[in-house]
């Protein structure tokens, strides 16, 4: 018995098949160019149509809340390891006010030991961290101030408060306000920006 599984083809008729494959590429070869060339630009245009997605939220289905919910957070504040909350006051709520309520929201935080790993508030500010805000305390002054600012800048502007400073400075109480918030020399305006809003009477 042939140990040939039907599948099989004979090796002669195997050999028949490529030697008719062979004849019809030598003798009509500008037609199997011409077939070539237009798989070629077919597989060049089903390429260029694949997109390849690397963004594995984007692998998941939408429509899901939390999901939507974490893909818009972290396309707001640009991370996933870290997200920064911040609260802002309302007209008729003061420092006491927020600082309970950032307790309170700290505290409901930390409940959540299955989604939050740590909650970091009322950190001490370092020597570091008030030369950074010192330096970008422009930064945090409302757009709409700062033409106001940028008046109370100028060469005209500090001549007239050092006159102001001179003539402070010299008058009986100036050794009693020597000690007071915003009793700088307004020479330093020109050095650090934080000095310059609180001298230009403005909230940093």
């Amino acid at each position: 018995m042939s140990n040939q599984s039907p599948g099989d083809l004979p090796v002669g008729r195997k050999q028949r098949i490529l030697l008719r494959i062979e004849r019809f590429s030598r003798e009509r070869f500008k037609l199997v160019f011409a077939g070539s060339l237009i798989l070629f630009v077919v597989s060049i245009w089903i390429g260029s149509r694949i997109k390849i997605e690397s963004d594995v939220l984007n692998l998941i289905p939408r429509g899901n809340r939390q999901v939507d919910t974490f893909r818009e957070a972290l396309h707001e504040f640009g991370s996933i390891d870290y997200l920064i909350v911040l609260f802002e006051a309302a007209a008729d709520e003061g420092p006491d006010e927020l600082e309970d309520f950032a307790d309170l929201f700290a505290e409901k935080l930390k409940s959540h030991e299955d989604l939050v790993v740590s909650v970091e508030y009322r950190f001490q500010p370092d020597a570091r961290f008030m030369q950074l805000f010192s330096e970008n305390a422009l930064l945090f002054i409302p757009p709409e101030q700062l033409p106001q600012i940028a008046a109370k800048l100028g060469d005209e502007a500090i001549r007239r408060q050092i006159r102001e400073n001179k003539v402070a400075l010299s008058s009986p109480t100036a050794t009693i306000a020597e000690g007071l918030p915003g009793a700088e020399s307004v020479c330093a305006c020109r050095h650090s920006p934080c000095v310059a809003a609180a001298n230009a009477g403005f909230p940093v």
